[in-house]
C-alpha cells in the first residue's frame, strides 16, 4: 500500500495504492459524513490518474525488476468520518487517515476528541524528532505527553 498526501485548493487529501487490489483508495477529510459531490469525485479522478501515471513511471525506472501491472485499476472513495472538519483540520485529518486507515477501514474512529488527540501526538513526535533544534525543554515535551490519550 502506498500512500501520497496531496496538497489541494481546499484542503488535503490522502491517495492510497493498494498493489494487490489495483485500487487507488481516496480519502478527504474535507468531505465529511455525507459524501462526494460529483465534481469532487472529478476533481479526485483528474489528481489521481496524474499520481497513478506518476508513480508507476517511477516503479518502472527505478524497479525494473518488479512486475506491476497499471492498467485496470480502480478507485474507491469510502466514507470514512462520522464528523465534518474543518479545512484548517484537513492537513491533520490526512496524518489521521494515513497512520489509521488499513485499507478496509479506520482503526480508530476520527472525532473531534480523536483528531484532538492525534494533533498533541503528532506535535510530540515532531519536537522529539531526532535532529529538531528547537529550545523547548524537555521536560516540557514530557509534561504535555500525559495530556493525551496516544492513539
Amino acid at each position: 500500500m502506498w500512500f501520497i498526501p496531496a496538497i489541494l485548493p481546499d484542503g488535503w487529501a490522502v491517495y492510497l495504492f493498494d498493489m494487490m487490489r489495483k485500487q487507488i483508495i481516496v480519502l478527504d477529510p474535507a468531505v465529511g459524513p455525507f459524501g462526494y459531490s460529483n465534481r469532487r469525485v472529478s476533481m479526485h479522478e483528474f489528481v489521481s490518474n496524474k499520481l497513478h501515471a506518476a508513480l508507476f513511471n517511477c516503479l518502472h525506472s527505478f524497479f525494473s525488476s518488479w512486475h506491476c501491472d497499471s492498467t485496470n485499476w480502480g478507485r474507491t472513495f469510502p466514507i470514512i468520518m462520522r464528523e465534518k472538519n474543518e479545512r484548517d483540520e484537513t492537513g491533520l485529518g490526512a496524518t489521521f487517515f494515513a497512520r489509521n486507515f488499513d485499507g478496509d477501514r479506520l482503526q480508530i474512529p476520527l472525532t473531534k476528541e480523536t483528531l484532538a488527540s492525534h494533533s498533541n501526538l503528532m506535535f510530540y513526535e515532531l519536537m522529539r524528532m531526532q535532529g529538531n533544534q528547537t529550545k523547548a525543554a524537555h521536560d516540557s515535551l514530557e509534561a504535555i505527553k500525559g495530556t493525551f490519550l496516544v492513539l
